[in-house]
């Protein structure tokens, strides 16, 4: 979807207030219903499902047992040393395509994963916790076959499951957020209110998807993270990111004690494909 957040008429608050109000008292006198129908509609991405890795193709491809479907897994290269990545919402593995070209060349092995829902991988539907399941399900098979992971790697939405990974496999490993919408989920919930979804609908939501995976959901929030970071983990985040505000990951980066490379009018995805950071990422994961 497309929202306009700065040109909404007077006809459009009414609207989206009156929807708000309606899907609120909804999710109050049917939470089961609301978080069943919500499924249905708020989690389910829209990106591009084929696609070509052009003149690098996989060496290997394995698929992850997740709760949601297999997730793929691309592998490329031969090196000793392992690199994952993690894309974002929406996206898919090819957005680190450049990326993918630098660290092969620089002698690693890579394992770029296509979520649940997206590219290459089964589903329809995908969400947080099918993110961190699919990491760790990749991690784990990477172990298990003998690979020495070197970093890890993520964008956006896989940025912020990249940081809500168990302890044991973030420890003494480089870690990249790119681009982390560090308060993911107020985000979330503002972006559903400008459109006339009330929060509780989210909520419900949570709850239900949290439920099935045994956790609380605000056990995954940004700042619950902090006390399982370390000195290797590095935040690149561009100035004029209009999806994940730099404002945010300033003052979190701040609070946990973490490195922050600021970067200028790249915006949310193009950052992804910039020489200079690139560079940057090439230095620090062979620091």
């Amino acid at each position: 979807m497309r929202f306009n957040y700065f040109h909404q008429n007077q006809a459009a608050a009414l609207f989206t207030g009156m929807g708000r109000f309606v899907t609120g008292q909804l999710s109050r006198w049917l939470p089961q219903l609301t978080g069943r129908l919500g499924q249905q509609f708020l989690i389910q991405p829209n990106g591009k499902r084929q696609y070509d890795f052009g003149s690098h193709q996989p060496t290997q491809q394995w698929d992850l047992t997740t709760r949601l479907g297999n997730a793929r897994a691309h592998l490329f290269g031969n090196g000793e040393r392992t690199v994952v990545l993690s894309h974002g919402w929406a996206d898919n593995s090819t957005c680190f395509h450049a990326l993918i070209n630098q660290l092969i060349e620089q002698g690693y092995r890579v394992a770029a994963l296509d979520h649940v829902g997206h590219g290459k991988s089964e589903g329809k539907r995908a969400h947080l916790l099918a993110f961190i399941e699919a990491m760790t399900a990749l991690m784990n098979q990477l172990e298990a076959d003998g690979q020495q992971v070197e970093a890890i790697i993520g964008h956006s939405m896989g940025a912020f499951a990249t940081l809500n990974l168990p302890e044991a496999l973030l420890r003494q490993r480089k870690v990249v957020l790119i681009s982390a919408p560090i308060n993911f989920f107020d985000q979330m919930f503002h972006t559903l209110e400008r459109v006339g979804i009330s929060r509780r609908v989210m909520v419900r939501v949570l709850e239900s998807i949290a439920s099935q995976y045994q956790v609380d959901w605000q056990s995954l929030l940004g700042e619950r993270q902090i006390p399982k970071l370390h000195g290797q983990v590095h935040l690149i985040h561009d100035r004029s990111d209009r999806f994940a505000p730099f404002a945010d990951i300033q003052a979190f980066a701040e609070k946990a004690g973490l490195a922050l490379t600021a970067t200028e009018g790249l915006g949310h995805r193009r950052i992804l494909s910039d020489t200079e950071v690139i560079a940057k990422i090439n230095r620090i994961v062979a620091a």
